[in-house]
């Protein structure tokens, strides 16, 4: 899996072959196209110190187009290696961030950039791969952003190396490079791609060397060879934290004694299990089919049986080959026949329980789960993995391979001969290491784990002195044992060991970040590390910091400063605000009550005020004409007067554009005479609901359309050259399999938007959505707990989830979610605790039906709404307003503006900014015909967005035993359009 809205920025690797021809990139998107923007200026600073090396890459990005932008900047790190350093330019100063929780700083970078102002967010992914976000880049500006981390030098025999890829195939206006090495006796060499040789001169105990170029590309990558045999073996490091920590490098292979066996005995059988998911059909695969055929070489003499497997999100047909003398020919001609779609589910190639055992298994993957489980198991003999993809999640392919008691090998950094050989048989592994004097602690790596070229340990120093005992071995069996003295008064200041000692224990707990949370949230805090509970941020004022509890960087001492004063004093004045929100909750839901409880008067026809002869003027914004993006009003917008006010119908309401919180309500409508349901009692016991076929006219359909059945999937492929950067294209071709009854295929194309994009909650939430109508349960409620901890800081999060939950009967957690929905304090979503308040008084019942009697929600706020008719509204678009129109019988229009009809509709609060929900209610309806429209009315959102996907879903008889539901998914591209959802006859 990788992404489509970025190019993979590779900041340094350990070995020359992790080279990569993907220059660094920030983007935007356009019109649902990726776009880079320009870099204009790059700077690199390579501090190596002993054994270590920090780098330091600095970019200056310009935005050529003509509005401000939000970007996006991914990249992948070398294995074992995360960010332990990120800054973002504020004025003309690059200012350091500051690590906060993750999910703290999701909210906190949304919260400044709908303010319009300057934060720069750093966050992990999956795997190896990390994330930074940066607002605002000016229309025709720059935005300048430098990341750094940590990691150790590559040794074998013959030294050690250190390679930085310079992959910058258009000029740069400026490139600079800075060199520091120390620790070191003998003079590195240094070789680069730029005009002229580098040499390092000496300076201060140590070496150094500067070389800039200016107007041109610059693509290869600067390497430094250390070829001394004097390089020390261990390194002790005093942080200024007060503590020592310590690194053990040596040199394994060497010995002819302590080489493994390699499996001699050739394999009857062998399952090779090939990733076949949408992103790796862009890998050549070259590495790893030279993988193979080095090591069937190795049993020329036998003929061996080969199980190809292929998976994405699920497991495909397999296909027996027969290698015989080492040759690959038939298994080569069917792995390249095989065809790459859909998302990644590690768990699929869990063994069946029916199927025969192989003798090994041989794993091609990048490991990146994203469509389902990743929790793969169930293997009775070892599983050996490889990848030579860019992108991948080393830390639990490490884990998977190694727990079977197999291996992984990065083809990246490894020779496929050499990976070759290791396959099988006894491997040569760390056995122990223990302290014969003095105390250590938290050594890494654990005991069990294989070693490849080198030995690199790091762990913590207890005492002045210790002497570290190492063993290593084969097959249990103790070959080497090495003593290494470690003397904390002839160690380095510094903190260069300390990351590189955390980064490894944030590799061990980050094979389970959930599991880990509270652990990975500690080492990322004290060290000041990227983990999967941490981020960076970068804010740029003093209120800023204040307002979110955020201490600013050592590096603004005065701001520091300023804040523990503030913070000090705000401390004193704070009160709680839980019985404020309350009787805030209260109030709303008395509100929807005593409008529940109101019987009105079913009129024939209504003109006027929200009714079908309105002219479209009377449909604007206040303050803009129709379809234009609202302007954030100063002053409350004024009340909208009716052209000719029914008897019963409540005061208008204009919309509401304001950013925060602010309490509207209408007039309560005055109750009539007129007859209606009863609480509780059933309406019409067989309403309709007819959806209008939503079909775009696009090329990708009509092709599928004229196509033959076995040719439609040959088709689809064809096509998806041209539009599968588009979630709209896999949308489309999913619904289309889906109505030719291919299921199986219909979720198979579903699943490639989860490779759209590592850890994009917006789309998660349209494949998620889709997955629940299709009528995978299980599938969604993966997807939506990735959504929640994604976006953990927006209520839709826990609602979306909760009624996916619900549909399961997970009464408990879907009540639980509801209620952390209604009790919680939502900027932006104002009553939208109302909504979540309708929907678990709907659960309530039935959690009670099924004896569960703890409900976790007030009981002055229990009370079940019975409706005739519920239709909702939600969409997948940041700062996007979507309205919600419905027609009803007697001519009247209910919407934003006109929210309360005469004969009892009601529209709930207008989200300006994003996501929704929407709904209209009506508790007796009118017999007739309502027609339901959907209007894009505008985007403030800060990237240029293509369509906007919206879900909704039409009840009828909502919350009785004969409750029926329809949904639907559509797409708007552009303002001011308007879409007729279909009807409903009651």
């Amino acid at each position: 899996m990788r992404t489509w809205i970025a190019a993979l920025f590779i900041f340094a690797a350990g070995s020359s072959t992790l080279a990569q021809e993907v220059p660094p990139a920030l983007l935007v998107v356009n019109q649902g196209e990726a776009k880079a923007i320009t870099l204009r200026q790059v700077k690199v600073q390579l501090k190596v110190e002993g054994l270590l090396a920090e780098t330091r890459t600095t970019m200056t990005f310009c935005n050529p187009f003509s509005r401000v932008l939000e970007g996006t900047l991914h990249f992948p790190l070398p294995d074992g290696a995360t960010v332990s350093g990120y800054a973002i330019d504020v004025g003309t100063t690059l200012v350091d961030g500051v690590i906060v929780e993750k999910e703290k700083g999701q909210v906190v970078f949304e919260k400044e950039v709908r303010k319009g102002v300057d934060p720069g967010l750093i966050e992990w992914t999956k795997g190896n791969n990390f994330k930074t976000r940066i607002y605002p880049i000016p229309a025709n500006g720059c935005r300048t952003v430098a990341v750094s981390y940590v990691a150790s030098l590559n040794g074998n025999n013959n030294g050690l190396s250190f390679s930085v890829p310079l992959n910058y195939k258009d000029n740069l206006e400026k490139f600079a490079l800075d060199i520091r090495v120390a620790g070191l006796k003998n003079r590195p060499k240094v070789t680069w791609p730029g005009p002229g040789g580098i040499q390092l001169a000496e300076k201060n105990g140590g070496f150094y060397a500067e070389a800039s170029m200016q107007n041109r590309p610059l693509f290869g990558q600067l390497v430094l060879n250390l070829t001394e045999p004097e390089v020390a073996t261990t390194i002790v490091e005093k942080s200024p934290n007060d503590e020592t920590h310590l690194f053990v490098r040596d040199v394994v292979a060497a010995d002819p004694n302590l080489a493994p066996d390699g499996g001699t005995k050739a394999p009857a059988r062998v399952t090779v299990l090939w990733d076949v998911s949408g992103s790796r059909g862009q890998n050549a695969h070259a590495k790893e089919l030279e993988l193979l055929t080095a090591y069937f070489a190795r049993f020329a003499g036998n003929s061996i049986a080969v199980d190809l497997v292929p998976f994405s999100n699920s497991v495909k047909t397999a296909v027996k080959v027969t290698v015989a003398g080492g040759n690959t020919d038939a298994l080569f001609a069917r792995i390249r026949a095989l065809t790459y779609d859909g998302g990644t589910q590690m768990a699929a190639i869990t063994p069946e329980a029916k199927a025969g055992v192989p003798d090994l298994y041989l794993l091609f993957s990048d490991g990146l789960s994203n469509f389902g489980s990743a929790d793969a198991k169930g293997f009775l003999v070892p599983v050996y993995g490889f990848s030579s993809d860019v992108t991948l999640n080393s830390i639990y392919l490490t884990w998977l391979t190694q727990h079977t008691g197999g291996d992984f090998f990065n083809l990246n950094q490894i020779p496929s001969d050499k990976a070759a050989l290791a396959i099988g048989g006894a491997k040569l592994a760390l056995m122990a290491v223990y302290a014969k004097d003095g105390r250590i602690d938290q050594v890494y790596p654990q005991p069990g784990q294989p070693i490849h070229d080198q030995l690199i340990l790091t762990g913590k120093l207890l005492t002045p002195t210790a002497t570290v005992v190492v063993e290593i071995g084969v097959g249990g069996k103790i070959s080497k044992r090495t003593e290494y003295v470690l003397a904390r008064d002839n160690g380095l200041e510094g903190n260069l060991l300390a990351r590189f000692w955390a980064q490894q224990r944030v590799n061990h707990l980050a094979v389970f970040p959930e599991q880990n949370h509270k652990a990975l949230l500690e080492i990322g805090k004290k060290y000041g590390l990227v983990t999967p509970a941490t981020s960076l941020i970068v804010l740029e004022r003093l209120e800023q910091y204040v307002e979110h509890e955020i201490r600013p960087p050592a590096s603004l001492k005065q701001m520091r400063a300023d804040y523990d004063q503030q913070i000090a004093a705000r401390a004193e004045q704070q009160k709680s605000v839980e019985e404020q929100k309350l009787e805030h909750i209260l109030d709303l839901w008395k509100q929807r009550v005593e409008w529940w409880n109101t019987k009105f008067k079913h009129s024939a026809h209504v003109k006027g005020e929200g009714g079908e002869e309105e002219s479209n003027a009377q449909l604007r914004r206040p303050g803009g004409a129709a379809g234009a993006t609202m302007a954030m009003p100063s002053e409350p917008a004024p009340m909208m007067e009716p052209a000719a006010p029914p008897a019963a119908s409540s005061a208008a309401m204009d919309k509401d554009d304001s950013a925060g919180p602010r309490e509207r309500r209408a007039a309560s409508p005055a109750k009539t005479s007129a007859a209606g349901n009863d609480e509780g009692a059933p309406g019409n016991p067989n309403p309709t609901i007819e959806l209008k076929p939503w079909s775009p006219d696009t090329p990708y359909l009509k092709a599928l359309e004229d196509a033959a059945a076995a040719s439609r999937f040959a088709v689809y492929l064809q096509q998806k050259k041209t539009y599968g950067t588009s979630p709209a294209f896999f949308l489309d071709c999913a619904d289309f399999f889906a109505n030719v009854k291919d299921k199986e295929l219909a979720l198979q194309v579903l699943s490639n938007i989860a490779e759209l994009e590592i850890d994009s909650a917006p789309l998660l939430r349209v494949l998620a959505h889709r997955l629940h109508q299709l009528g995978h349960m299980d599938l969604a409620v993966m997807i939506f707990e990735d959504v929640l901890r994604l976006r953990p800081e927006e209520p839709q999060s826990y609602r979306d989830l909760a009624l996916v939950l619900a549909d399961q009967e997970n009464y408990p957690r879907a009540m639980q979610l509801l209620s952390h929905v209604v009790m919680n304090q939502w900027a932006r979503f104002d009553e939208i605790e109302t909504i979540a308040l309708m929907e678990l008084n709907r659960i309530i019942p039935k959690a009670k039906a099924k004896g569960i009697e703890d409900i976790p929600i007030d009981p002055r706020l229990i009370k079940l709404l019975d409706l005739d008719i519920r239709i909702s509204l939600s969409w997948d678009a940041d700062l996007t307003d979507i309205d919600l129109w419905v027609i009803e019988p007697s001519g009247e229009r209910a919407y934003y503006g006109h929210n309360r009809t005469t004969i009892g509709g009601l529209v709930s609060r207008d989200f300006t900014q994003g996501y929704g929900p929407e709904e209209y209610v009506i508790k007796t309806a009118m017999p007739g015909q309502y027609v339901v429209k959907t209007n894009f009315f505008g985007s403030s959102a800060q990237s240029l967005t293509g369509a906007v996907t919206l879900q909704l879903e039409l009840f009828t008889n909502y919350g009785r035993p004969n409750e029926k539901r329809q949904s639907i998914t559509i797409r708007l591209t552009q303002a001011k359009e308007t879409f007729t959802v279909g009807t409903l006859k009651f």
